[in-house]
């Protein structure tokens, strides 16, 4: 699942993104940030902790590489990981 309108209203560089998410279920999962669409190169990648629950939320750090100039910046997520907020830093 790809989520457009993350890209920068400005050419500033940026270095991490920060996302609260959640994730009930066990098992391992992650969090991409890919160029230009959801299949595009990745980033950024972070797993996502287990919170127990639907909407316990905790954020995640993801730095993110080899990124220049403006570009569309698409969030990708597994099933069952919600997401608050996110954001570009």
């Amino acid at each position: 699942m790809g989520t457009p309108g993350l890209a920068a209203e400005s050419s500033r560089r940026r270095d991490a993104a920060l996302a609260r998410v959640a994730r009930a279920c066990a098992g391992a999962t992650t969090i991409q940030f890919r160029l230009d669409a959801p299949t595009g190169p990745p980033v950024g990648i972070a797993p996502v902790p287990r919170t127990g629950d639907a909407y316990g939320y905790a954020t995640v750090n993801v730095p993110l590489t080899g990124v220049s100039g403006r570009r569309d910046v698409y969030l990708v997520l597994a099933d069952g990981v919600p997401v608050a907020t996110c954001s570009l830093d």
